[in-house]
C-alpha cells in the first residue's frame, strides 16, 4: 500500500521498557488509544500548499486505515494490504493518494490510531498480529461473535496484547493484565465538548482499573503532552473527589450542567444560508419565549426568582457539515428542566421548534459535536 512519511513513534520509551517487561514476565497487556484507523490527518508537507485530505460532503478530514482485504474485506483484491481513506462522519471512502495533487510533495500522514500502534507493536517488539496480538476496535471487531471470541482468546493466555477504543476501558477482568498503557491521554481534552475533561478522567480511570486484578503487581502508564492538565492529574491520583470539585467548580462558573439544564438544538440543510435563516428564526422565537416565562417571573416575589434563561446562538455546530448538511446550533440553558422544557413548549406551539429532517432537538445533550 502508499506509504505515508512523517510518522512519529506513538509508544515512548518508558512504555516500550514496561511492555518488553511485562512480556518477558509472562504478563499480559492493554493498551487503549481512543481512535480508530491508522492516521487522522494526511497533508502536504508544504506550509505554502497547505492541502489536506478532506471530505467533500463533511466539514472533517479523511482518516487513514489500512484494512486486510483476507481478514476484513471478505478477500476483495487477492490479498495483501488495502490503504484508504475514510470519513468517520458520513463514512464516505476513497483511495490514499501518495502525493499532493497541487505541488506534488509526498504527503505525510499525522496522529495515530489503533492500526498504527499495531504496526508499531508488530514491528518494534516482534509481536504477531492475530496470534500475540489483536486490535479491538469497531473496524475489527465486526459483530457480538468476534468481540467474545477475543475476550476468550485473551482469558486463555493466547492473545498478550490488546490495543484498542474505549470498547476495552471497562469491564474487563484478568488476573494477569499486569500493565495498562494509555497511548494518548490527549484525544479527548480539546474536543469542542464541555465534557471533555470528564470523558477524559473518566476513560483513563476505567482503563487504568484493568491492571493487577490478580495476584500480580498493576502498572498503568499514561502517555500525555500535558501532565497537568487537571482530568490527566487527578486520574493519575485516582483521585475522583478532586476532580469532581475543580469539573464542577468550573462548570459553576460557567453555567454549565449539572448545575443547570441544557436542550441543544440543531438546523440542517444543504444551502447554507437557509441553514442560517431557519437557525436565526428558531433563535429569536426561543428568546422571546424565554423572555415570556421571565416577564411571570418577575411578578413572583424575589425570593423564588430564577437566574435568566440563557439563549446562544445560532452557531455553527463544531462539525459545520456532514452529508451535505450544513448544521447549526441554537443552545437553551437554564436553572430547571421545567424552564427548558416551557421554552420549547411555547416555540412548539408556535410552529418553530419540531423535531424532523430539518431539526433535531436534545434535551440534556450528551455530546455537542
Amino acid at each position: 500500500p502508499p506509504q505515508l512519511h512523517g510518522r512519529p513513534h506513538l509508544i515512548g520509551p518508558t512504555l516500550r521498557l514496561a511492555l518488553q517487561g511485562t512480556l518477558a514476565a509472562g504478563g499480559q497487556a492493554i493498551l487503549l488509544m481512543n481512535r480508530r484507523g491508522y492516521a487522522s490527518y494526511i497533508a502536504c508537507p508544504s506550509a505554502a500548499c497547505g492541502w489536506s485530505m478532506r471530505c467533500t460532503e463533511c466539514d472533517a478530514s479523511l482518516v487513514h486505515h489500512r484494512l486486510r482485504p483476507s481478514a476484513e474485506h471478505g478477500g476483495v483484491g487477492g490479498g495483501g494490504e488495502v490503504a484508504f481513506v475514510r470519513c468517520h462522519h458520513c463514512l464516505a471512502e476513497q483511495r490514499l493518494e501518495r502525493t499532493c495533487p497541487i505541488c506534488q510533495r509526498r504527503l505525510i500522514g499525522l496522529g495515530g490510531g489503533t492500526q498504527s500502534v499495531e504496526d508499531e507493536l508488530e514491528g518494534a517488539l516482534g509481536l504477531s498480529r492475530d496470534r500475540d496480538l489483536l486490535r479491538v476496535d469497531g473496524d475489527s471487531m465486526r459483530s457480538a461473535r468476534d468481540w467474545f471470541a477475543a475476550l476468550a482468546r485473551f482469558a486463555s493466555g493466547e492473545l498478550r496484547v490488546l490495543v484498542g477504543t474505549q470498547m476495552i476501558s471497562k469491564g474487563l477482568d484478568y488476573p494477569n493484565v499486569r500493565l495498562v498503557g494509555v497511548v494518548d491521554a490527549d484525544t479527548a481534552i480539546a474536543l469542542p465538548d464541555f465534557r471533555a475533561a470528564e470523558r477524559t478522567f473518566q476513560l483513563v480511570t476505567q482503563v487504568a482499573g484493568r491492571a493487577g486484578r490478580g495476584e500480580h503487581a498493576g502498572r498503568v502508564i499514561v502517555q500525555t503532552m500535558n501532565p497537568r492538565a487537571e482530568p490527566i492529574r487527578f486520574a493519575a491520583q485516582h483521585d475522583y473527589l478532586g476532580f469532581a470539585t475543580a469539573e464542577l467548580s468550573t462548570r459553576r462558573r460557567a453555567g454549565l450542567p449539572p448545575i443547570t439544564r441544557m436542550a441543544r438544538i440543531v438546523v440542517r440543510h444543504e444551502d447554507l444560508a437557509r441553514a442560517d435563516a431557519m437557525s436565526a428564526e428558531l433563535a429569536a422565537a426561543l428568546r422571546a419565549a424565554a423572555a415570556s416565562i421571565e416577564g411571570r417571573q418577575h411578578v413572583a416575589s424575589a425570593a423564588s426568582a430564577r437566574p435568566p434563561i440563557r439563549i446562544d446562538g445560532p452557531l455553527p455546530c463544531p462539525v459545520s457539515r456532514i452529508a451535505g448538511q450544513y448544521r447549526m446550533e441554537v443552545t437553551i440553558t437554564a436553572a430547571a428542566r421545567g424552564q427548558v422544557q416551557e421554552v420549547l413548549r411555547i416555540a412548539r406551539q408556535r410552529g418553530i421548534a419540531k423535531s424532523d429532517a430539518r431539526m433535531a432537538i436534545d434535551v440534556d445533550p450528551i455530546a455537542l459535536m
